[in-house]
């Protein structure tokens, strides 16, 4: 009868540390989702990052296995596009992206996708890099997609927009749509 009740205590206690990892792990996440509010008088806004602030650092290997860090930027501007496998706009920007790499040599182009997302596409175009990434998505506070970011050598965000169509990269990038001139 002793061994029975040590082990049923044993067994009980197990069962409560699982519980307790198991509440820690949800009140984490809670926290990580209220931390993407912030509160302005009586009303709750999402969090978002706005043009002229830093942008987050990251570093995350590309398609190639190579480590990309946003802090090297050589002098360049940076083009961050956020995609999503089941956006339509998203694939025609990625059709126009090598294009998009000609016309703006300097520039580097990197796309994210979620870590389940398909980034095969344009696996071999020189110089656009293909990350995946849930936590750089989540540090950029990105909702929509296409999301594009421009930034510019010091790592502050020129511009910052749900994009529409190639146009308006073309836009944000040059100032100008290329094919009107």
């Amino acid at each position: 009868m002793d061994s029975f009740l040590y082990i049923s205590n044993a067994i009980l206690w197990v069962f409560m540390i699982i519980q307790l990892a198991i509440l820690v792990t949800f009140a984490k996440l809670v926290a990580k989702f209220l931390n993407r509010f912030h509160l302005s008088g009586r009303q709750a806004a999402m969090l978002s990052l706005q043009t002229g602030e830093k942008a987050p650092l990251f570093r995350e290997k590309d398609q190639n296995n190579n480590m990309i860090k946003l802090s090297d930027y050589d002098g360049n501007k940076t083009l961050l596009i956020f995609k999503s496998d089941s956006c339509p706009v998203c694939k025609d920007l990625l059709d126009q992206l090598p294009a998009l790499k000609e016309a703006a040599a300097s520039t580097r182009i990197i796309v994210v996708a979620a870590e389940g997302d398909n980034v095969t596409h344009q696996d071999s175009a020189n110089g656009i890099h293909f990350v995946r990434s849930n936590e750089v998505i989540s540090n950029y506070f990105i909702t929509k997609f296409p999301t594009v970011l421009v930034i510019n050598e010091y790592g502050t965000i020129l511009n910052i927009e749900s994009v529409g169509h190639y146009e308006q990269v073309e836009q944000m990038l040059f100032g100008r749509t290329r094919h009107a001139s």
